[in-house]
């Protein structure tokens, strides 16, 4: 951990930004020496200095200087966050602020979390889920400071959010939590007590000493300097107050007339007293910058001097008490916003109007539309917007500013603004349900598209025939078009003509019927492909498709390929796994199975980014032979077709193969496109030879249709019954006899008990065969041979080929393409059954609240089981897997706590507290299993069970930390009657490591 300030020097550099030393501040040259001297506190920097902290905690009242140390404090790392919980409503709020933390924290992923935010539209779930992997994410040493965390206690979600991070602690991470009051969070998991620091309003409020030190240099007598300690109690915000007061002479006038103002009224009095003295402008500094959200320098010299051609010294908002300045913002101190809000609220309302509107004079459009919309102005902040139509191929960060803007507006007042629905029509449409959007687009089209602009039809059409064509209602596209075409004036007719005659390539490629493909890429160049996210998508959805159509393998793989550089070269990790699923796709419909299972890892390495990870979870897991488990959430047709035929193809038994073929082609029905209703109607005839003549029968007469003459002869051929199946012989033999003739086999590892099966019976393998292919089960990536050398061999100078032996060797003992080499190393294939994987899904996609259906809990118990099964006895242990096996106590405990919360719930109290006292056999100082313990002993009337239960985890954690116990542990011994609800220890605080 970075040293402390250990001079009044670099203190009151650190604090220099602050507003706890504001109050002194003015312009003369000598204050910066003057308050050096002034709130250096020595004794608490000592304190903080002896007790090396993982947490520390700031609790206190408002003007207690939390903000002041707290940033000192963080002034001292290279690598800093800080999240401000006071705007924060709602988990899309929060998890948003945290990550803009995480970005100040580690700059490098500032353009990352931009794209990927863009992708999580309103999904509230896929943020929080993102977040917590962020914040997981590998990084250097760091602190992380969360602001004003008294606002999220009645936000439940921020506060599930928050709690789950504190469940989550980072190796490399220290944390500082400020707040007015106690923040209603568990911190525990995070740090356990003796690597806490609290420190509250005693500890923080200045002491005679330094109240005497303040005033050592203004002249004031023993006698107020007593009053104003008594006055005061310390208080740093009053005492601060008073010594502005004092340099202005105005110290003992305004301790007499105090003396009848009760404690809790003294600030009031003494702001009002400083607002009294300081000059016109930094009063209306104080009001600009309280009234304004996020104000900047800018912004206030705009509020003030919009008014009497008033001009301001940028100088002037610098040394203007009460105020935190920094490079991106400036805040006044919380007590000066509320003074504000009870006695200047129509002024500084009168302050945001003028800086929005001078704001939207300088073009700085979404900052205009920010400030109306913090006053209420919606109207006024969509009319900002709504100038920036087609602003949607900017830059992500300010493509995140514009559409986080947009949220804030109201549905209503949002589609009476075509022009602002155009600007993010095409991020919309990537974030909303399909279903919801076209809905909307329909809206927008009749209410605005007569009329309007050039501009505005373009993007009201896109929007309509994009959705629509996706959802294979392409009837409604093909009118849209029409319509476009005959809106045209002849001005306007060259550049409509060449929009509509993408919209109608688009439709053509979508319906699987024929055209010139590469003669349409010459006359759409200029439009498609001046940048890469336009020229991925053209690829992709026209041209890739075009080829498959025609059978033309080694073209639809480039332009595959092609798609997916430019895909990468936008940084869009929404385009990038939509390309990769086709690719993927493509790849087993043509029987490449090392570039089928090379593409399902890029897959998997995507996974994590949550714009995707929602459209791509269901494909995974078929492709992977978990479909019959698999939650569904898809929306294109295409990709769940291609992921119920891999499903259908994969699946054991005959009837599962049957019900996912029909599935598949009752979807590709939905979608309208020709090549899909082809090859799921091959696909169910395979299985299902009693209706393999209807079927083939209408897949031949939807092939004429496509004039695609590989596709036509291969039907054709399957028909006739000959072996000459053409385009379709790959696809056909992962169908015949209903059997695939590559369906893989249940293979298994486990990460608990360290064992390997197929088949349910247990492979035998040496000790480093078994140590191999755990390593690489962890790690679910291509793991290179240097890599699995320093893990494996450690210290011992071990060469490529003894690595490339050893793998061999373990790849003879498993079944074919269980183990699989890559450029970038060796990997286990994804249709390996891994069991801590397997319980991560199901933990993810189990609703932590309970209480839990019968079905639920019987599977928690199984994983439980499944987790806590024993390693062999003879294996050494490994020095790179205590992080995995960490992480399976971790998930072994959660189950146990979640089982325990549960039976509290069904007032099952005798199996909660056995629970709870066998989650504290194996962990003594286990907070929440003493928690459950003593509420289910305490509701079965075991008063001093409950008691006992209580001694024995104080005297561990004593014994162990040398900690005390929290205080309300105890005092639920002495509550008047027992809560039958969940205990306090609620399932919100259990780890999100899933």
């Amino acid at each position: 951990m970075p040293s402390l300030p250990t001079s009044k020097q670099q203190y009151a550099g650190a604090a220099k930004r602050d507003f706890v030393k504001e109050p002194m501040i003015t312009s003369s040259s000598h204050e910066e020496e003057f308050f050096s001297e002034m709130i250096f506190r020595s004794q608490l920097l000592e304190r903080l200095r002896t007790e090396p902290y993982r947490l520390l905690l700031l609790c206190a009242p408002a003007g207690y200087g939390k903000s002041t140390l707290a940033r000192a404090q963080a002034n001292q790392w290279s690598r800093q966050a800080v999240c401000d919980c006071r705007d924060i409503k709602g988990m899309i709020a929060a998890a948003d602020g945290i990550l803009n933390a995480l970005a100040q924290e580690n700059p490098e992923r500032t353009i990352a979390y931009a794209h990927e935010k863009l992708g999580l539209g309103s999904n509230a779930e896929q943020w929080m889920l993102y977040t917590l992997a962020e914040w997981k994410r590998e990084a250097p040493a760091s602190i992380f400071l969360f602001e004003n965390v008294e606002r999220i206690a009645e936000d439940r979600d921020a506060e599930h959010l928050i709690g789950k991070l504190l469940s989550a602690p980072h190796p490399s991470r220290r944390l500082i939590i400020c707040s007015r009051t106690p923040p209603p969070l568990r911190t525990s998991a995070f740090a356990p007590p003796n690597e806490t620091t609290v420190l509250g309003p005693d500890e923080l409020r200045f002491d005679n000493a330094e109240i005497r030190q303040i005033f050592r240099r203004l002249d004031v007598n023993e006698a107020n300097l007593s009053r104003v300690e008594k006055l005061t109690r310390g208080w740093p915000i009053s005492v601060l107050s008073l010594a502005r007061l004092a340099r202005r002479g105005r110290l003992e006038a305004a301790i007499d007339a105090a003396r009848d103002v009760s404690f809790d009224h003294v600030h009031e009095y003494l702001m009002e007293e400083v607002f009294r003295y300081l000059n016109g402008d930094q009063r209306d500094i104080l009001i600009a910058a309280s009234a304004i959200p996020r104000a900047t320098e800018r912004d206030i010299i705009y509020a003030l001097t919009s008014e009497h051609d008033r001009t301001i010294d940028p100088q002037l908002i610098a040394t203007t008490p009460f105020l935190s300045c920094d490079e991106k913002m400036i805040a006044p101190h919380a007590l000066i916003r509320q003074f504000v809000d009870r006695h200047h609220s129509q002024r500084a309302r009168r302050f945001a109007e003028y800086a929005a509107e001078r704001n939207l004079s300088d073009d700085n459009s979404i900052r205009a539309a920010q400030i109306f919309l913090s006053i209420g102005k919606a109207e006024q902040g969509a009319s900002a917007l709504a100038p920036l139509a087609y602003w949607f191929a900017n830059s992500p960060p300010e493509m995140i500013e514009l559409i986080a803007t947009c949220e804030r507006i109201d549905r209503a007042t949002f589609l009476a603004h075509p022009a602002l629905w155009c600007t993010v029509v095409f991020w919309r449409l990537q974030t909303m349900r399909h279903v919801e959007f076209l809905h909307e687009a329909r809206i927008v089209w009749e209410q605005h598209f007569a009329g309007s602009p050039l501009s505005i039809r373009l993007g009201i059409a896109s929007g309509l025939i994009c959705c629509a064509l996706i959802l294979g209602h392409f009837s409604e596209a093909a009118e849209a078009i029409d319509a476009f075409e005959r809106s045209l004036t002849p001005e306007e007719t060259p550049l409509g003509e060449q929009h509509a005659f993408g919209w109608r390539c688009t439709l053509r490629a979508f319906e699987g019927l024929p055209f010139d493909v590469q003669a349409a890429t010459q006359r759409m160049a200029p439009l498609v492909l001046y940048a890469p996210q336009s020229a991925s998508l053209w690829y992709y959805s026209v041209v890739a498709r075009t080829h498959l159509l025609q059978g033309e393998r080694d073209a639809q793989r480039a332009i595959l390929n092609k798609a997916l550089d430019c895909a990468i070269a936008s940084k869009t990790g929404l385009g990038v796994g939509i390309i990769l699923i086709e690719a993927t796709f493509g790849a087993w419909f043509w029987g490449e199975e090392e570039l089928f299972q090379a593409y399902l890892l890029q897959l998997e390495a995507q996974h994590h980014v949550p714009s995707f990870e929602r459209k791509s979870r269901f494909f995974i897991n078929c492709a992977r032979g978990h479909a019959a488990d698999a939650k569904r959430d898809l929306e294109k047709p295409r990709i769940l077709v291609f992921a119920l035929l891999i499903a259908s193809a994969t699946s054991l038994h005959r009837s599962r193969a049957r019900r996912f073929a029909f599935e598949a082609l009752t979807a590709a029905d939905e979608s309208g496109q020709r090549f899909l209703k082809v090859v799921t109607r091959v696909a169910l005839a395979l299985i299902d030879p009693t209706r393999a003549p209807e079927l083939l029968a209408g897949a031949e007469c939807l092939a004429q249709e496509t004039e695609s003459p590989k596709l036509i002869d291969a039907v054709i051929a399957l028909r006739r019954g000959t072996s000459q199946l053409g385009m379709l012989k790959h696809f056909a033999a992962r169908f015949r006899n209903a059997q695939p003739t590559n369906a893989l086999r249940p293979f298994s590892v486990s990460l608990a008990s360290r064992r390997v099966t197929h088949e349910d019976r247990n492979i035998s393998l040496s000790k480093r065969e078994l140590e191999l292919i755990v390593f690489l089960a962890c790690r679910r990536r291509a793991v290179s041979s240097q890599e699995i050398a320093d893990a494996l061999w450690q210290d011992a100078s071990i060469s490529a080929d003894a690595v490339y032996a050893a793998v061999s060797r373990l790849r003879a003992r498993l079944p074919k393409d269980t183990l699989i080499r890559s450029a970038e190393g060796y990997a286990l294939a994804p249709h390996v059954d891994i069991d801590l994987i397997r319980i991560e899904n199901r933990l993810r996609a189990i609703n932590r609240r309970p209480p839990f259906s019968e079905e639920q809990r019987s599977e928690l118990t199984a994983m439980c089981e499944q987790l806590s099964a024993p390693a062999a006895d003879d294996l050494a242990p490994w020095p790179w897997f205590d992080e995995v096996q960490a992480r399976i106590d971790r998930f072994r405990n959660e189950i146990v706590a979640l089982l325990a919360h549960n039976a509290f719930a069904n007032k099952a109290y005798i199996e909660a507290l056995t629970l709870a006292r066998t989650q504290l056999l194996r962990d003594e100082c286990d907070e929440t299993a003493c928690e459950i313990a003593i509420q289910a002993a305490l509701a079965l009337g075991d008063r001093s069970g409950a008691s006992h239960i209580l001694g024995a985890y104080e005297r561990s954690l004593k014994r162990e930390i040398g900690a005390q116990a929290p205080p309300y542990l105890r005092r639920l011994l002495y509550a008047e009657t027992v809560s039958s609800s969940t205990p306090h220890a609620s399932t919100r605080t259990l780890s999100a490591s899933s």
